[in-house]
């Protein structure tokens, strides 16, 4: 039969053919197969002729016709090359093309096609001239060329006139070479002709390798004969000599239980049995037939298939022999048969192999102990008990009460209590004898937060030889649980020791403990708290052995300057592996302190007088102290003036006197040295009277602060001019004092909220009042009322507008004699604008609780939001949160209220008050939680408040639409009421807290949409003109109206300024 070494031998010899690089392809001349095919092939071409040149077409540009040329050099191969293959292939070829009677095959090969083109790439020329009469040079060109073959055949194999196969095959190559043309260019008046000629080497090495590939194709399709009914298979094995089998044997249980030279009962052992060829022939499809005498129960296990054996040649095939449980001593007689496809079979030969019967072993669990001590991989107490964080080494005593041998013995643990990790769960015992006790140890990990009471586990034991013996035992161990239980002390300690202050540094010294039974493993322990610089927060302790004490960790912090804040809260976290983190807070006091920038001054006039008079320069000696308790830093010092140094009519700064002073740094309680000097001019025509003096004193780290002192200017003294002989009047003799004016109301630097204020004076002159003009802020405010009654003494009113901030109000009066008065008050006016500045809002409505659901909760929480971003506050809405989500809403709402001016948080849904503080019920609260669970389960309101008010920004507002009744109705202490607590504000929080209703009452859910208290807030919100603290009465008047009197929402305030949401 053809088998695959035939095809593999043939596709190395055509890809040696590929090889080649001349122009015709030469056959080596080793041998090339290891045997030959015993068949008479008969091999015929059509056209029967190598002398056939090939056509060649050479494209000299792209794009240009080929013309066609026949190269005699080129020709064809395909006699030569088939003709090389089959005579190595085949016992007998004739190549005659003749018929052949006596011939097995004949192989018809035809021409199909065959071409090549050479495409011209690029050319070099030169020429040469010659001393022939009759041309006058040559030219050479070298064509860098592309060359491309192509041929095709069409094979034909018969056999007495039936087709075995007829198939087409092709050939394609490419390669890169160079051409050369040769030209002869005649002289003029010359007789001779130019012409050309072609020289190329590479055109018929490329045809030759598309031969060559057109070959391997052949030896492809050739190899598709090569199966078992194919007639050309069964022509080469009738072809073929017969064979000779002999068979021999060997038998070897070295691999086997007991290796003795026997087959013993569920032993597997192993025998060889070699195939020999010693015919003329090959043996085709050799196959072993084995059998068993007597029925003897032996398996013989293995693919018996032994395959083409040559003349000469010996295969052998190793099988698998087995004994089953029922063998018996004695004999066990293998019968053996080599057959051969065409019926050479060899002789039978048997193999007698002794057996021997099984000798049962006994085997069991005799007995077991716990190893918790430090030695070879267990780790605990030693104390015999397993506890959670040890590893447990269970020794196991195997026993063989049998009368034979246990073989490779497996005990295991089958089943484990779960969260139990087995380290080493089976271990194999080779042998145990009779009588005999081996112990056994398996390993497994109790996990530290295991919590178990008990372990429960199987353990099963079996010979290796299936259904020999095996046992089983359930064992259940006690367990005693243990664990870690972190706490520490802490001491806090200030620089200085007299208690923390804003601007101080300090550290904490937290002692971290262990009082539990059991180590505590990757300890960390972190520090976090807001207002508060820590220049490390985090320390990574590791281990704390049981009952111990770890080594202070130290955190130095540093607290701001600015701190505004008496209470700063640390969260503790002393996180664990496997157990549950310790969380605490540990409350920080601080004592709040400030700068208290204060002026005072002394003016000397250029007379030597404490007074100016009009016309005077005068040396203003300015003082800062520092009255508060905080040292100011970086301190400077500007008197404020117009473009052209004017301070007030008439009054300007000398021109060159410092505007600007760098004073520096103030302790507390002291003062700038030495006083700051300002030079002041006082011109003829400035207003006499007090006069106000305005500085700015900044600082780092607080705001700048505006101060102003006042400076009284006289007038200069008349001059008197005496005439001679003439009396002078009265009004010459003696000065005329200025009109005296009392200003009754408003105070100075008094605050008013309001839009104006009411402005009353008393004017006083003894020749008489002759106009009254009053500015506010520059501009002269019409419409004063005067009592025209007493020209001597009026009084002065009127209703006068203020500005946000500083307003300068100054009354003027001039008696008869022209001569005038004038005094001054500042006043401050304090208020939120609409637009202030940037706006957060945080709004939750919960309505879908598993247990008195709520119906509006939702649809109040969205109408709130859309209102809001309305008035142009960014809202961070949330809906049917969870305590988890609840809590990462209100961190995301601290965080977005760095650096902003409202912040506004407002809730919906089920609340209470326990031990007289406010909690919010998340959706999933677990309505028969205990009420010491309360804290750990619900979300307080003074939280959320205190992270509000600690963000910095200038007004907070909280909005509770949540007196709802107590879901958990099975609570009975005292410390639970219906509705919410009152609200306790800290002084300074500047906030707002609205509830849905009185303390200690419930709010109604609401008929409609909304509930009436969120329906009033999201009517009444929008209005523009009028303040927050206005519009919750609106809201409380609507709400009571709405609910007949049952339901009145409450406020509690520290507010000090207005704050408009829809604008003034």
């Amino acid at each position: 039969m053809f088998k695959a070494i035939y095809f593999a031998v043939l596709l190395v010899f055509a890809i040696n053919l590929a090889g080649c690089a001349t122009h015709r392809t030469d056959i080596p001349t080793t041998h090339l197969f290891p045997e030959e095919i015993p068949l008479k092939v008969a091999i015929r071409f059509v056209p029967d002729t190598d002398k056939d040149s090939v056509p060649v077409s050479i494209y000299k540009k792209t794009g240009e016709k080929a013309f066609r040329t026949e190269y005699k050099e080129i020709k064809h191969g395909t006699k030569e090359l088939f003709i090389g293959i089959l005579t190595k292939m085949f016992s007998d070829v004739e190549t005659s093309g003749k018929n052949c009677d006596s011939c097995d095959l004949e192989i018809i090969v035809q021409t199909i096609s065959a071409k090549t083109d050479s495409r011209i790439l690029s050319k070099e020329s030169s020429s040469t001239d010659t001393q022939s009469l009759a041309y006058e040079k040559y030219v050479y060109t070298r064509y860098n060329t592309k060359e491309s073959s192509h041929i095709k055949y069409r094979v034909s194999i018969l056999s007495d006139e039936n087709e075995i196969a007829d198939f087409i095959i092709e050939g394609i190559s490419e390669s890169f070479g160079t051409m050369k043309l040769s030209e002869a260019i005649p002289r003029p008046n010359s007789s001779m002709y130019s012409y050309k000629k072609w020289y190329s080497l590479y055109i018929a090495r490329a045809f030759n390798l598309a031969e060559s590939k057109a070959v391997k194709n052949f030896l492809l399709e050739f190899k598709k004969l090569d199966s078992e009914n194919n007639l050309f298979s069964k022509l080469v094995e009738k072809n073929e000599a017969p064979a000779k089998l002999t068979v021999e044997t060997n038998f070897s249980d070295k691999s086997g239980i007991f290796p003795n030279q026997a087959i013993d009962a569920k032993e597997t052992a192993e025998i060889t049995f070699s195939v020999e060829n010693n015919g003329q022939g090959k043996a085709f499809d050799t196959t072993l037939d084995i059998s068993t005498e007597g029925g003897t129960p032996i398996e013989i296990l293995g693919d018996r298939a032994v395959g083409n054996i040559p003349p000469g040649g010996k295969k052998a095939v190793r099988l698998q022999i087995r004994g089953g449980l029922d063998l018996q001593d004695g004999a066990a007689k293998v019968h053996i048969r080599a057959k051969e496809k065409r019926g050479y079979d060899s002789a039978e030969t048997v193999l007698s192999i002794p057996t021997n019967a099984i000798r049962q072993p006994g085997i069991a669990i005799a007995g077991y102990e716990i190893n918790d001590g430090n030695t070879g991989l267990a780790r605990g107490n030693g104390n015999k008990t397993p506890e959670n964080g040890e590893t447990i080494a269970l020794v196991v005593d195997m026993e063989n009460s049998g009368e034979g041998e246990a073989v490779d013995v497996e005990l295991a643990i089958a089943t484990m209590s779960d969260g139990i990790d087995v380290k080493k769960g089976a271990v194999t015992l080779p042998r145990i004898r009779p009588g005999q006790t081996l112990p056994a140890t398996l390993l497994f990990s109790i996990p530290r937060a295991y919590a178990g009471k008990a372990i429960n586990l199987k353990l099963t034991a079996s010979d290796a030889r299936k259904g020999i013996s095996k046992t089983g035992k359930s064992l259940t161990f006690s367990m005693q649980t243990r664990q870690p239980m972190l706490s520490y002390t802490h001491r806090i300690t200030d620089q200085d020791d007299d208690g923390l202050e804003n601007g101080d540094s300090g550290e904490i010294v937290i002692f971290p403990e262990n009082n539990g039974a059991l180590d505590a493993r990757s300890v960390v322990l972190e520090l976090r708290g807001e207002g508060i610089s820590l220049l490390n927060s985090r320390v990574d302790i590791g281990r704390i052995a049981a009952h111990s004490t770890a080594a202070p960790q130290r955190f130095p912090f540093q607290l701001p300057r600015i701190l505004d804040r008496e209470m700063i809260d640390l969260e503790l976290r002393m996180r664990q592996a496997d157990f549950a983190e310790v969380v605490d807070t540990i409350p920080v006091p601080i004592h709040r302190v400030r700068p208290g920038l204060e002026i005072t001054h002394r003016v000397t006039a250029t007379s030597g007088s404490d007074f100016i008079e009009q016309g005077e320069t005068a040396d203003l000696f300015v003082d800062v102290r520092n009255t508060g308790q905080l040292t100011a830093e970086e301190v400077k010092l500007e008197i404020l003036t117009t473009s052209d140094n004017t301070l007030q009519k008439g009054v300007k700064l000398n021109a060159k006197s410092r505007e600007k002073v760098a004073i520096g740094r103030i302790s507390a309680g002291g003062k700038s040295e030495p006083p700051q000097r300002f030079v002041i001019d006082v011109q003829q025509g400035a207003d006499t009277g007090t006069i106000p003096v305005r500085f700015r004193i900044t600082q780092k780290d607080f705001p700048a602060l505006e101060r102003e002192i006042t400076m009284k200017i006289n007038p200069s003294g008349p001059r008197e001019i005496r005439l001679a002989e003439n009396r002078q009047s009265p009004m010459a003799t003696r000065g005329n004092a200025r009109p005296f004016i009392n200003i009754v109301s408003p105070g100075k630097q008094q605050t008013i909220r309001g839009d104006f204020a009411d402005f009353n004076a008393f004017v006083n002159d003894d020749s008489g009042v002759s106009k009254v003009t009053l500015t506010v802020n520059g501009k002269e405010v019409g419409g004063l009322e005067k009592d025209a009654a007493n020209p001597r003494k009026q009084k002065v009113t009127a209703r006068i507008p203020l500005k946000i901030g500083a307003n300068e109000i100054l009354i003027t009066a001039y008696d008869t004699g022209g001569i005038s008065g004038a005094e001054s008050v500042r006043v401050m006016r304090e208020a939120v604008h609409a637009d202030y500045g940037r706006r957060v809002a945080l709004v939750i409505g919960n309505s879908a609780y598993s247990s008195a659901p709520l119906a509006n909760p939702k649809n109040d929480a969205a109408d709130m939001t859309h209102a809001l971003e309305a008035l142009g506050f960014e809202v961070i809405p949330g809906f049917d949160l969870n305590r988890q989500q609840m809590e990462e809403s209100i961190r995301r709402f601290r965080e977005k209220m760095t650096g902003v001016d409202v912040g506004l948080f407002f809730y919906a849904g089920h609340a209470i008050q326990y031990d007289g503080k406010n909690y919010l019920i998340p959706i999933g609260a677990n309505r028969d939680m205990k009420e010491e669970e309360v804290a750990g389960s619900l979300i307080e309101t003074d939280s959320i408040l205190k992270k509000m008010t600690g963000a910095g920004n200038q007004i907070n507002i909280m909005m509770l639409d949540a007196c709802r009744k107590n879901p958990f109705r099975s609570w009975s202490r005292s410390a639970i009421l219906l509705g919410l607590a009152p609200s306790k504000l800290r002084k300074g929080t500047n906030a707002i807290v609205s509830h849905a209703t009185a303390p200690g009452e419930t709010a109604e859910d609401g008929r409609g949409k909304n509930s009436p208290y969120t329906a009033a807030l999201v009517e009444n919100i929008k209005t523009t003109g009028i303040d927050i603290e206005d519009m919750l009465k609106s809201v409380r008047l609507q709400v009571l109206e709405k609910t007949g009197g049952n339901q009145e929402p409450r406020e509690w305030s520290s507010l000090t300024g207005d704050f408009f949401f829809g604008g003034e």
